[in-house]
């Protein structure tokens, strides 16, 4: 049994003003015992009602404890009906309340609370008054059943219970503030990120434990959020701590508001975030130190590309002029000495100068693809159909041949630089045409499709001499042939040229074919993400 004697509450005192004030109308009436002619104003009559329907009990006891009268539907209060107490002894059957009614016969409104132990019942509020309508002095008292009151406030304990251990077990700084700045609570974790006991921290205002450099600018950023009411505040700035070392932390915090919608407070997490401040400021020095490289390679490789242009107009001039030379003489001596070389000498004349153009040709290919990695790309939406039917004209007047059926697709488009794209095409369809130029009923196709991953692929496919799969990874290094020259001639540049000109553009380039069952190259071109 649990016994708490106190002030009354407001509520209950307003509940047993009404009760008095009917109680006392009921009892003139029936002092006129004329109880069939009592008539209830229906206003006391839906009262009445409505009280009889509550978890309470009124009752009256005498100065001897006899209990004489009762209402109210006390079922949760008492362990039997009202009507069944009527003359029983109230300080036998309920002795632990006695010394209450005695003090209430004295003239003292008493209020407690008994949790209804020896009863077998709930809670209970019981208020006794004095009630003198004879002279000789009784007590009413009323009941009430505040056993879910009292449920409902033993689950909030409990509730708060939990969430302060959980505040108090947490990693992180748990805090509240007034609408001033001072603090009203701060956990342990808090404590250990400030370097001072809870107690010290609370009453003191927030802004100093704010490094005095970061105030003004915390200051504000949070001005500017007041502007967005129950959006959470974010605000980074350091804690001076008592070592002398400040400590980077993140503090998230949103308003407390009453019920009229005012602020009467704050709560936020304070976090440590000094290791993720630390390799933030490792990562900027990395950053510094990668841009200054950075600068130092490009100034060396711009240093190298003027080396390489002046070596590239060297072999473009220097190295030219000597060829046509070689190819220049050798011609006149075929023309002029051809009987007095014979077959044999003009045979040395001819490879000589087959020799000189071939070295030729070989160095424009070198110089077209040193330019390949050196020019600025300029992206631009291409049409390729058109583009493969030009370049099919100009192999066409050079071989001044038409041995192969060339099918072209039409809407093949790609974004990319022009005059890249331009030798990409020329490179693949010349060397499909090379490649069948002994193949009877030869078909060039140049056309599109999809990858399993949805991108666009392009490729030539020629029904010619084909190769080897096993040697494929040769074809795009400079120099390596499949074939012998004599039988197709070339300089092994081309698909080199081809393979420097996809990856510039992002993209890839490969090979499938068979020996004498022709060749595919795929390549692709994708579009950049501006576009």
């Amino acid at each position: 049994m649990i016994l708490r004697a106190s002030r009354p509450d407001p509520a209950v005192e307003a509940e047993l003003d009404l009760l008095r004030a009917h109680v006392r109308e009921l009892e003139a009436k029936l002092a006129a015992r004329n109880t069939e002619a009592i008539e209830i104003p229906p206003f006391a009559a839906r009262v009445l009602h409505g009280m009889l329907s509550l978890p309470f009990i009124c009752f009256r006891i005498e100065r001897d404890g006899t209990i004489t009268e009762s209402i109210g539907g006390g079922f949760k209060v008492l362990p039997v009906p009202p009507h069944s107490i009527l003359g029983l002894n109230a300080y036998e059957i309920f002795p632990e309340v006695g010394d209450y009614i005695k003090r209430a016969l004295e003239g003292e409104t008493v209020y407690h609370e008994s949790d209804g132990a020896l009863a077998g019942t709930g809670w209970s509020a019981l208020t006794y008054i004095t009630y003198d309508e004879t002279g000789g002095g009784a007590a009413v008292g009323v009941s009430l059943d505040i056993t879910e009151l009292r449920q409902t406030q033993a689950n909030l304990r409990a509730s708060e219970e939990r969430y302060k251990l959980l505040a108090e077990t947490a990693p992180i700084g748990i805090v509240r503030i007034d609408p001033q700045g001072f603090f009203q609570y701060v956990n342990a974790g808090f404590s250990e990120l400030i370097g001072i006991p809870p107690h010290e921290a609370v009453g003191r205002h927030c802004l100093e434990w704010i490094h005095p450099d970061d105030r003004d600018r915390v200051w504000q950023e949070w001005n500017a959020t007041l502007w967005s009411p129950g959006e959470p505040r974010r605000l980074t700035f350091r804690v001076p701590r008592p070592d002398g070392q400040p400590l980077w932390v993140i503090c998230r915090g949103v308003e407390e508001r009453d019920a009229q919608g005012d602020i009467c407070g704050y709560i936020g997490t304070v976090t440590d975030i000094g290791e993720h401040k630390k390799v933030e400021q490792e990562i900027r020095r990395l950053n510094d130190d990668l841009n200054e490289r950075v600068e130092r390679r490009t100034a060396e490789l711009r240093d190298a590309n003027r080396e390489l242009e002046s070596f590239s107009y060297s072999v473009s001039h220097d190295l030219r002029t000597p060829l046509r030379s070689i190819d220049g003489f050798c011609y006149l001596i075929g023309e002029e000495f051809s009987d007095a070389l014979g077959e044999r000498g003009m045979s040395y004349v001819t490879r000589a100068r087959t020799a000189s153009q071939r070295m030729g040709r070989l160095i424009d290919d070198l110089l077209k693809m040193s330019r390949v990695s050196r020019c600025e790309l300029k992206r631009e939406k291409i049409d390729m159909t058109q583009l493969a039917v030009d370049v099919l004209k100009e192999i066409r007047e050079t071989w001044m041949t038409d041995h192969a059926e060339v099918q072209i697709d039409q809407d093949l488009v790609c974004f990319g630089d022009p005059t890249l794209i331009h030798d990409v095409i020329a490179n693949l369809l010349d060397n499909a045409w090379k490649f069948t130029s002994q193949t009877q009923n030869a078909v060039i196709h140049f056309g599109s499709g999809r990858l399993p991953s949805g991108q666009s692929v392009y490729f030539v496919r020629d029904n010619g001499a084909g190769f080897d799969a096993h040697y494929a990874d040769k074809l795009f290094k400079p120099f390596e042939r499949l074939h012998n020259s004599k039988e197709f001639e070339g300089s092994g540049i081309g698909l080199a040229t081809v393979e420097r000109i996809v990856r510039r553009h992002g993209g890839t380039v490969w090979a499938e074919g068979r020996p004498d069952s022709g060749a595919t190259f795929y390549f692709t071109i994708p579009a950049p993400l501006t576009i």
